[in-house]
């Protein structure tokens, strides 16, 4: 935040004659001569004070030339001391005049950026000296004081210091708090300081804390209303300016109602040509005030006060004036973080006036207009995350949709703008109503999200990512996949090349996108067909100790997905190396976090079986016969174990089920003691109301498995043979029990269909 410097006081110099030729060694001799002379004349005393004061006049005029000003301070013995020991004159009312030389002197000498803290910590010369003519009651003594200590006050000088000490700090607040008409000046400079002083982040807390001191002192000047006090006034909203960046300050400053809030909402609303300074710096306070949360809904309720203020600046043209250019910006910034609070959203995209004003911000395409175009798309940006909006904002077709389009296709847009534009259509593709309307605007809102796929250089990464984020958001429309995948050149060539990228978040929002791709049933064949994804997600569902299980998860979903398709269940089962392999080594997982992934292999193995070429294979595989003769094995407590288990016993029981389908498996499946007694243990569960919907399914399974045990291979002479479980009482009590299963669930009903016609074949 800024503050405000005082360069330099002159009086007349003193009459001189002509000298030598500028340059000249006479003349620099000439000039080294008149200053001893002029130096030895300021020193006379009381026996001659108008040789004194003119030669401490010329000294003053001097001290006004940016080549003296730090020869000068460093002339310890002589200007400086001079300057100092006539700052300091208070005996007589005839050294009046010398002390205001001398203090302007060290006014002027205070405006050489190198002196500054030099002079503050001259603490028995300078700094005495002028504190103590800060306090006089003398208006052109304690005026030029006040001038020194503006001068020494900024921030990069002594802000933190000169607040800090008592006596100067005391002097300028009681100048600031003055109504004396005398001293008008005097509170001026003293305002001035205070604004400087607010600069520095280390006072601002204790400044406004100062109830009594700076912060009346402060609000009182903010609120002056005469045209004569427009200087007071603007550099004491400059102070409330800087107090407000202070995060301890924001909201008590806004909960100030009739101090600090209504100088500030007063000031902003002055608008453009009245009090340009005082009228900027409250608008740039109103920013810094949004910034707390807890003042943003209250902030945009005043719709008298700190909304309208907000919207006249904000409805000006960027190129009238530097002044409106700067209103207008702070004006917008305070729209945007006005519009990051949930209460507001709404609220501000529905209101007319402010919509009209930050499309026409966002819509901008002057360089002049870029930060303003900035705020105005990141409050679009906050406004698209309401749920309430994204419907709406989508079908302003030419307002909002267009400028978010414009600003992310837009040759001349700033990587800002196209940033902020981009997040508008990442949080609009989030809406279910807008999915399918979003990919269909082929060259709007898919050209632009495909071209920001493709932004490269510095800074673009970002614009990327929030470019995949919304693709992803699109690629959960079951309506647009087909034709997302089948986007050859552009939409899955960028998701692909995605996938391989060396950047943070853009690979796996791709591989996002493809799983996505893999749940839509037209995709399946050609999905797999395709090497460079089908290597992809085999990739991804890889299993890696301490990786990503998250990711390993979505893979194992995507081959789960793929599997439903007839025509890939053969190959993949016969990609050894590849599907067969991540799946097994999937399925044989037993840590407590990764029983997601597991059931998903299961259940990939499972679909696999459903294709009978494979249900050999699979049973003569030992490593695929063990995990599912493993996962079906019967429970010890099946109404009370953890629920991951029993879904990975019914899946496993499901693929045990159909591999028993197959003529050639069916003796040497029923001779297994282990698989047999999980079958018979899933086919026996009791007819509880407590058993849950997956253990409901494991005795269909294993019924059906029963069932298909009926039914051995046809002899040689084609005698059908008797039942493989024959003379089991376990078998007859588990078909019993099933055929008189009497529950409406669609597992219950299967069940009771392969008892009985598994009852068939006992009466045989």
């Amino acid at each position: 935040m800024a503050g405000e410097e005082e360069l330099e006081v002159l009086s007349p110099p003193a009459t001189a004659p002509p000298g030598p030729a500028a340059g000249s060694q006479e003349a620099q001799d000439s000039a080294l001569l008149t200053y001893t002379a002029l130096l030895r004349a300021a020193s006379l005393g009381d026996e001659d004070r108008e040789a004194r004061d003119m030669a401490l006049g010329t000294l003053q005029a001097m001290s006004s030339s940016k080549e003296h000003k730090r020869q000068m301070w460093e002339d310890e013995t002589g200007a400086r001391l001079i300057f100092i020991s006539a700052a300091k004159l208070v005996a007589f009312e005839e050294d009046e005049q010398a002390r205001l030389l001398g203090l302007g002197s060290l006014w002027n000498l205070a405006a050489e950026v190198t002196n500054r803290q030099e002079m503050w910590r001259d603490a028995d010369g300078t700094r005495a000296a002028v504190v103590q003519a800060a306090k006089s009651q003398m208006p052109a003594v304690r005026e030029l004081a006040m001038g020194v200590l503006w001068n020494l006050s900024p921030k990069a000088a002594n802000a933190g210091p000169l607040w800090q000490d008592e006596a100067a700090r005391s002097a300028v607040l009681e100048a600031a708090k003055t109504e004396d008409q005398e001293h008008r000046q005097a509170k001026s400079f003293a305002l001035a300081a205070l604004q400087n002083m607010a600069e520095e982040p280390t006072n601002r807390s204790a400044m406004w804390q100062d109830e009594y001191g700076a912060q009346v002192a402060i609000v009182e000047a903010a609120k002056l209303d005469d045209p004569l006090d427009k200087d007071m006034r603007g550099r004491a909203v400059g102070a409330l300016m800087n107090l407000s960046v202070e995060t301890g300050n924001k909201e008590p400053m806004w909960s100030d109602e009739y101090g600090a809030r209504a100088a500030l909402v007063a000031a902003a609303s002055l608008g453009p040509g009245v009090d340009d300074k005082s009228w900027t710096c409250a608008l740039t306070a109103m920013w810094c005030l949004a910034v707390e949360p807890d003042n943003r809904m209250p902030m945009w309720e005043d719709a008298e006060g700190v909304r309208a203020a907000v919207l006249q600046a904000a409805m000006l043209e960027q190129d009238a004036s530097e002044a409106n250019g700067r209103a207008r910006e702070r004006a917008l910034g305070t729209l945007q973080y006005l519009a990051t609070t949930k209460e507001n959203q709404a609220a501000i995209w529905n209101d007319e006036a402010t919509r009209h004003v930050l499309l026409k911000a966002a819509s901008a395409s002057d360089p002049s207009a870029s930060k303003s175009r900035g705020y105005a798309l990141a409050a679009l940006w906050n406004l698209s995350s309401c749920a309430e909006n994204k419907v709406s904002m989508w079908q302003d077709e030419q307002g909002a949709r267009a400028a978010v389009i414009d600003a992310v296709q837009g040759q001349s847009s700033e990587l800002e703008a196209r940033e902020r534009a981009v997040a508008v259509l990442w949080n609009l593709s989030t809406a279910v109503e807008n999915k399918v309307a979003i990919w269909q605007d082929e060259h709007g809102a898919r050209a632009a999200l495909l071209m920001a796929t493709r932004f490269d250089g510095p800074g673009n990464q970002q614009i990327r990512q929030y470019a995949f984020g919304a693709l992803r958001n699109l690629a959960d429309e079951s309506e647009n996949r087909n034709s997302m995948w089948s986007d050859v050149d552009a939409c899955r060539a960028i998701v692909m090349q995605g996938c391989a990228s060396s950047e943070d978040v853009i690979p796996r929002r791709s591989f996002k996108i493809l799983v996505a791709w893999a749940y839509e049933p037209s995709n399946c064949a050609a999905m797999w067909a395709d090497e460079t994804a089908r290597s992809i997600i085999v990739q991804g569902a890889r299993y890696v100790e301490g990786g990503d299980l998250e990711y390993h998860l979505s893979a194992l979903r995507a081959l789960q997905a793929l599997s439903v398709e007839p025509k890939n269940k053969e190959s993949m089962w016969a990609d050894v190396e590849g599907a067969r392999a991540v799946l097994l080594e999937s399925a044989m997982l037993c840590g407590d976090a990764e029983q997601k992934s597991r059931c998903s292999a299961l259940m990939t193995l499972k679909n696999l079986t459903t294709e009978m070429i494979n249900c050999e294979g699979i049973w003569n595989d030992a490593s695929a016969r063990e995990l599912l003769v493993y996962a079906a094995a019967p429970s010890s407590d099946i109404e009370n174990e953890d629920p991951s288990l029993t879904k990975a016993r019914a899946t496993a029981m499901g693929a045990l089920r159909n591999i028993a389908g197959a003529d050639g498996n069916k003796e040497a499946m029923w001779a297994d003691e282990r698989t047999q007694a999980a079958i018979l243990g899933a086919a026996g569960l009791p007819d509880s109301p407590t058993l849950n919907a997956d253990a409901r399914e494991a005795r269909e399974h294993g019924m059906a498995a029963i069932r298909h045990f009926a039914a051995p291979p046809a002899l040689e002479d084609g005698m059908q043979r008797e039942p493989l479980w024959k003379g089991s009482d376990v078998v007859q009590a588990a078909i019993a029990a099933c055929a008189k299963l009497d529950g409406q669930e669609a597992s219950d009903k299967k069940a009771r269909e392969h008892a009985v016609a598994a009852l068939r074949f006992t009466v045989l």
